[in-house]
């Protein structure tokens, strides 16, 4: 029973292999020979046949391993892709499970000659795409690696003229080249004034530390050195300030004084010859107004009083001007001069006299305008004055009248004839003066003495 048993499974055996061996003949789709995995050591490749693709029975996929979907509109991966869209993505067969990146139109080809490339493009090293590029320090220091390139323009030198003025006049003036810095002169002085700066022409203080890159004028300016004037009026000055009293009357029989009128005013000693003051002032404070008798006394700013006359012919009511003079006694008056010419809008005055009566009185002001005023209710016989005449905003009163104004150097620029309000000493007053150009031709017709310091100043 065994040995038929044994029998028929030896059959069967042979009729199988029999049978494989017919079926691997009659199909000449495959090698006559299958290397069987033992003979070799790597996997064995089963050949790629797509007219069969649909017959064969896939094998069931490895653990972790994910199969890929099969596009049947694919093309050939071996064939030419010279006439593939520019949008197609390539996969590379040896690695299907890598996502491709997408790609920049406008990135340009790493590969290529970057001659032609913006400024401003990153280059990415192939070999390390994770490493950021460092941004170019424009300004690194140069080496021998990155030198840095001399600028093609040369600077210019130029040279430039530097002028100072003072009082509108040339005071200093030089040259410096382009960038040098401008040395300041000695500084200028101005009499009873303190030196405040050197300044542009728009009134702003000069910055000497900054170079110069052009031609340039700078203005001296000047303060006003108040306490200086104070002092020398109080000290010098002053005495050349006098009081005027006038007395006219008739005379009645027997020997008896009528019809006395008097006036009080101020004057300035302007002139002296031998022992002799001469004074100017008004001709309305010492008008006589028809009288026949006359006096006139003069004190000075320590209270001495003196006997004066009248210059003959001085008396002119179309100037408003008159001259007085006196005998020298123990006391030495100051002789004032006179300025070269009339002030200036702006400029700064000293109106001297005696307001109300009240002794060495000074008030300072500028000089507001020039223009021509009429005197309500005036007499024309005393006072007829048709010119322009100084306005000014230095404060007189009642007693003004003949007295001077000087300007910051003690110069005469004007005798005070008439004021706005004729009063009580009023802070607010406007003060009007013959100006000095007017003056001097005055005394060219009606003073036949010379003037002292007159000659001298129109020199200087």
């Amino acid at each position: 029973m065994r040995k038929i048993l044994f029998n028929f499974i030896y059959v069967v055996l042979l009729l199988a292999l029999a049978g494989c061996t017919f079926v691997a003949i009659d199909d000449d789709r495959f090698y006559n020979e299958t290397p069987s995995a033992e003979e070799h050591n790597d996997e064995a490749e089963i050949p790629f046949d797509p007219e069969i693709i649909e017959d064969e029975v896939s094998e069931a996929p490895q653990e972790d391993e994910i199969p890929t979907e099969t596009n049947p509109q694919n093309t050939d991966l071996d064939t030419d892709d010279t006439n593939l869209p520019d949008d197609t993505e390539i996969i590379d067969p040896a690695y299907p499970d890598e996502t491709p990146t997408e790609t920049d139109p406008e990135a340009p080809d790493l590969d290529a000659d970057d001659t032609d490339l913006p400024d401003d493009t990153e280059i990415i090293d192939p070999a390390n795409p994770d490493e950021a590029p460092t941004e170019t320090d424009s300004e690194a220091p140069a080496t021998s690696e990155n030198p840095i390139e001399e600028p093609n323009e040369e600077i210019i030198i130029e040279s430039h003229l530097v002028r100072f003025y003072v009082e509108n006049v040339v005071y200093y003036e030089t040259i410096f080249d382009t960038f040098e810095l401008i040395l300041k002169p000695i500084d200028p002085t101005k009499t009873n004034h303190k030196f405040s700066g050197w300044y542009m022409s728009d009134k702003i203080l000069f910055d000497f530390s900054q170079p110069v890159l052009e031609d340039i004028n700078l203005y001296a300016y000047f303060e006003l050195d108040y306490i200086l004037i104070i002092n020398l009026l109080a000290t010098e000055y002053m005495s050349t300030n006098v009081e005027i009293t006038a007395r006219h009357w008739n005379t009645a029989f027997p020997n008896r004084e009528v019809d006395v009128i008097g006036a009080l005013g101020s004057g300035v000693i302007f002139s002296i010859k031998d022992d002799t003051y001469y004074v100017l002032t008004n001709n309305h404070v010492i008008y006589a107004y028809g009288r026949t008798n006359h006096e006139y006394k003069i004190k000075d700013y320590k209270g001495n009083i003196y006997t004066a006359q009248l210059y003959v012919g001085s008396n002119q009511a179309a100037y408003d001007l008159a001259i007085l003079y006196f005998t020298k006694q123990d006391e030495d008056l100051k002789v004032s001069r006179f300025a070269e010419s009339n002030p200036k809008v702006t400029e700064t005055i000293l109106s001297l006299g005696q307001p109300g009566g009240q002794d060495n009185t000074f008030t300072i002001g500028q000089v507001t305008s020039y223009r021509k005023i009429t005197i309500s209710g005036g007499n024309t016989e005393s006072s007829n004055v048709q010119f322009e005449v100084i306005r000014h905003n230095a404060p007189i009163a009642a007693g003004s009248s003949g007295g001077v104004i000087l300007n910051t150097s003690f110069e005469i620029v004007g005798i005070n004839f008439a004021g706005l309000k004729d009063g009580a000493f009023d802070l607010n007053a406007i003060g009007y003066a013959i100006p000095l150009e007017k003056v001097l031709e005055y005394l060219m017709f009606h003073f036949n003495e010379p003037v002292t310091n007159y000659i001298y100043n129109i020199l200087i």
